[in-house]
Formats: structure tokens, sequence, C-alpha cells
């Protein structure tokens, strides 16, 4: 459980509101009903919640979600990696197999008709690339620490947050968060400072912060 350890670096969000109290069983109820369910033959991405300890659990209980008064919960995203060049070669060989048992060649219809028929097919059965996340929420200091996730990856899980506990994710960006310690963005310039980007991997210049914390 790296984010238990925190040693990695992670995405920090503020949460806009707090839960109600006794909020504990309806967002354990919300919580499996987004679990994460395996993508079906058809789909080519499937997400959704898993403990933080195992990402093939089917079922998420207190003891899995509940740390202190921490929120703990893995993101677990699954897309099945479909190569547009298995696509492609699959597509010329039964375009070629079809124009000679027609005697013609297939229309622009037909050849799209085809694809999306290949497509579905090899989809069925190409394999996963698995993906998890780690958060960790805390309801208290209204945060989130995102482990392990890209921008991306990111923005799905705060999709399904939203979703899930009714409360927005706002990534906390560092020229967001130099505003909130009191910090004039106009006296910055020729400092080298990336105003994008999850503020945990990012410094701010020394003299910056200890003006901003007085």
């Amino acid at each position: 459980m790296t984010a238990l350890k925190g040693t990695a670096t992670f995405r920090r969000f503020f949460i806009g509101g707090q839960p109600q109290k006794g909020f504990r069983e309806k967002a354990l109820r919300s919580i499996n009903a987004r679990r994460f369910m395996p993508t079906k033959d058809a789909e080519g991405v499937a997400f959704g919640w898993v403990p933080l300890t195992d990402a093939l659990a089917d079922h998420l209980g207190p003891e899995d979600v509940f740390v202190g008064e921490l929120v703990c919960l893995g993101f677990r995203r699954d897309e099945k990696v479909l190569r547009a060049a298995d696509v492609r070669d699959e597509l010329k060989l039964r375009v070629r197999e079809l124009q000679f048992e027609k005697g013609r060649r297939l229309s622009r219809d037909e050849r799209a008709a085809l694809k999306d028929a290949i497509v579905f097919e090899l989809r069925a059965r190409a394999p996963i690339r698995r993906k998890v996340a780690e958060l960790v929420w805390n309801p208290e200091k209204a945060e989130v620490r995102l482990y392990g996730a890209s921008k991306q990856m990111a923005q799905a899980c705060g999709e399904l947050f939203a979703r899930t506990f009714e409360l927005a994710m706002e990534e906390s960006e560092v020229a967001g968060l130099m505003v909130r310690l009191g910090v004039d963005l106009a006296t910055l310039k020729g400092d080298t400072v990336p105003l994008s980007g999850p503020i945990a991997s990012v410094t701010m210049p020394a003299r910056e912060l200890e003006a901003a914390h007085g």
C-alpha cells in the first residue's frame, strides 16, 4: 500500500464540500454499486473501485475502505489492447477473400461494416492492460491524494468519485496553491516555476514559500 506509506509521488485534490455525518454506510453502498466489473467482449475499457490491498476482489467491506478517519480506495482501470496493425492486416486478408468470392471490389460501406466486425472479434480476445491507482481521502482536511495515476486516469477517477460521493475533486496545481498561500504570481517574473502539474512533484522557491507562511 504505497499510499498509506506515503513513499511515492501523488496528485493532490481539494474536495468541494464535506460529507454528511454518518455517511459511511451510504458511502459503502455507493462504492460497491460502482465497484470494478470486468470488461465485456465488446467493451474496450472498464473501471471501478477495488480494495486498496486487493485489485482482484469483487466486493468492498468497511475494513477495506475505512482506515481511521481516512477513506482508502483502489481505482482499477482495465483496457483491452487492440493494435491497429492487427486490425489492418486482418481487414486486408478478409477483403481479399470476400472480393475473390464475390468477383468484385467491396464498396466503402461493406469495408466499413467488415472493419467493425473485425474490431469486435479481435477485441473479444485482446490482452488486457491493467492499471491501479491508490486514493486516500481525508474528509476532515477536504483533501484527496491519488497515487500512481496519469492525468487521464486521474480525470476518470475524479468523475467516478463525484458520482460515488456527490462531491467534486479539484486538482490543486502549483498556481492554485500559490494563490491559496497568498503568493502574488506577478512577483515571480524571472523565476523558473512551472505553474501546472501535481503540486506534490513541484517545489516552490524557498523565499516565496517562507513569505507565504509568514
